[in-house]
């Protein structure tokens, strides 16, 4: 939250919820979507950047979020749409801004900096090696995952 106005709407957001607000229904259907979405998240990623600074200036959340992003993807133009944001990443070390990093998954030096700080306890550096080989080499997702 970054005002003081986000944490007045949500703290009345959460006045008008708790236990018992939905029915068996709801919550049963909420339920199965949850089970289809995490079925479907590759890598569990919260894009909470406390990975970041990548010293080598890769863009560790973006990379997950492209990853996901495909799997999730049915069509063919959504799945193109969202590989071609891998492409936009660089995978030139002498083009990356470390400022506001821009690397894709192909520049890890797997320094494990990263691994330390992740809450999700996310082997960074191996997932970021699946990365680069799905979206930079287009090997099948379900070589790597099941």
């Amino acid at each position: 939250m970054g005002s003081q106005q986000m944490v007045d709407e949500n703290c009345a957001s959460a006045d008008r919820s708790g236990i018992g607000t939905l029915s068996a229904e709801e919550e049963q259907t909420i339920a199965q979507l949850a089970e289809v979405y995490s079925r479907k998240m590759l890598v569990p990623c919260t894009a909470c950047k406390y990975c970041m600074p990548c010293p080598a200036g890769v863009n560790i959340p973006q990379n997950f979020a492209i990853l996901n992003n495909t799997s999730m993807g049915s069509g063919g133009m959504m799945r193109w749409i969202t590989k071609r944001g891998y492409r936009r990443l660089t995978g030139d070390k002498n083009k990356v801004d470390k400022e506001n990093p821009n690397g894709n998954a192909s520049l890890c030096v797997r320094c494990n900096q990263c691994v330390e700080h992740c809450p999700q306890g996310i082997a960074i550096p191996d997932e970021l090696e699946k990365v680069h080989a799905i979206l930079g080499k287009r090997e099948p997702i379900d070589k790597y995952y099941s």
